[in-house]
């Protein structure tokens, strides 16, 4: 582990060195469950790593591998849009427009491929993230937009075994989220 990037309220991120079966080094990020963490934790968790197996999208972070408590994710070379503005803000310099309409489409672009995958068998996932805010949108070095942290991704498959309470980033939700 080359150091920690973040910690949450269920799990932490580290930036790793990783070495595949023919000897190429690159970087990744770790995400690692909490030690202790509760059952409902632990679930949210396991379908994180369950949606992004079923994922192949240029503009979703990738799940490279996988084992119990933990998530080997692609790395992402670049900023997260929270720390972009923030880091504008300060200098009193807003996102210049064709910046943020390129964020803003390449994020509609990633959002309707999570909302369109499907299945091995072709059957819809019925994925939705629920945590869509700037912190959780990376601009690539190369102007890309890649999606990330699907901690509260609800499923066609688990709607019913969802967890009660509001899901999310409180500032970002639509007025039906906090609805139910």
């Amino acid at each position: 582990m080359r150091r920690r990037l973040a910690i949450g309220g269920m799990g932490e991120l580290f930036l790793v060195d990783r070495t595949t079966g023919d000897g190429v080094t690159s970087t990744a990020v770790l995400k690692r469950l909490l030690p202790g963490a509760d059952p409902a934790h632990q679930a949210l968790f396991l379908r994180e790593g369950d949606a992004l197996a079923q994922l192949a999208s240029p503009r979703i972070v990738r799940l490279l591998d996988r084992g119990p408590g933990w998530l080997l994710l692609e790395h992402v070379d670049g900023v997260d849009l929270a720390t972009l503005l923030a880091q504008r803000a300060r200098r009193g310099r807003p996102l210049p427009l064709p910046a943020a309409m390129a964020a803003l489409t390449g994020l509609a672009a990633a959002l309707a491929d999570l909302h369109e995958a499907a299945g091995p068998d072709g059957a819809p996932l019925g994925l939705v993230h629920r945590d869509v805010n700037p912190a959780n949108v990376l601009l690539t070095m190369g102007g890309a937009v890649k999606l990330i942290d699907l901690g509260v991704v609800r499923t066609a498959l688990t709607d019913a075994a969802t967890v009660a309470g509001v899901k999310g980033t409180l500032a970002y939700m639509a007025p039906e989220q906090l609805h139910g």
